[in-house]
Order: C-alpha cells, then sequence, then structure tokens
C-alpha cells in the first residue's frame, strides 16, 4: 500500500482508474471524502450540500450516498492529523486544488 500525503490547500484527488474525490468538512467538522462527479447525469458534486450520509448534486437534487473507506466506491483509508490528510492505497495520485464554492478553472 501507498500513503499519499494530500498538500494543505488541495482538497480534490483522483485514482488512477480515474475517478475524481472531493475531501470536505461537513457541519460538524467531520472529514468527508466523496465523488466529484454525479453518478446520475454527471453534476459537480463538489458544489452539493451534505446531508447526513448524502450530497445532494445541485443539477437534479439526486442524493448520492457517501463512501465507506475500503470499498469499492473508495478504493482507499484516510486519516486526518492537524491539517494534513494521509490516503493510503495503490492507485492514488493527481491531487489538486478545486473550490467547493465554485467551477473548477479548467485554464490553470
Amino acid at each position: 500500500m501507498a500513503v499519499t500525503v494530500l498538500p494543505v490547500g488541495h482538497n480534490s484527488f483522483t485514482t488512477s482508474n480515474g475517478v475524481e474525490f472531493v475531501v470536505r468538512s461537513d457541519r460538524t467538522g467531520r472529514l468527508v471524502i466523496h465523488e466529484g462527479v454525479c453518478r446520475h447525469r454527471g453534476g459537480p458534486l463538489r458544489l452539493g450540500c451534505l446531508q447526513d450520509e448524502t450530497v445532494e448534486c445541485p443539477w437534479h437534487r439526486t442524493l448520492t450516498r457517501l463512501p465507506r473507506p475500503a470499498s469499492r466506491r473508495m478504493p482507499f483509508v484516510y486519516a486526518r492529523s492537524g491539517t494534513t490528510i494521509y490516503l493510503v492505497g495503490d492507485d492514488l495520485g493527481n491531487t489538486r486544488r478545486v473550490s467547493v464554492l465554485e467551477e473548477e478553472d479548467k485554464s490553470a
């Protein structure tokens, strides 16, 4: 297993099979990691509202259940130490910063 450190200020990463994940905190401060793209119609889940164990797509209000660590939908585990997030899994990479408040700047 490889350990990837998510750099401070980065809140998005992809797995080797191209699945984008977004790192956020819910309203209680708990760390939440979920897919970045809605499976229904490809909406930007990073802009969606967190509701208990789901994230609501801003396009069609489709609810997506938050994946469990080390499951088929989230093939890694994670831990937080202060402001550092450690991701443990074999197929992680391509960390970057995307806003959870506005669309990602594709020109950067």
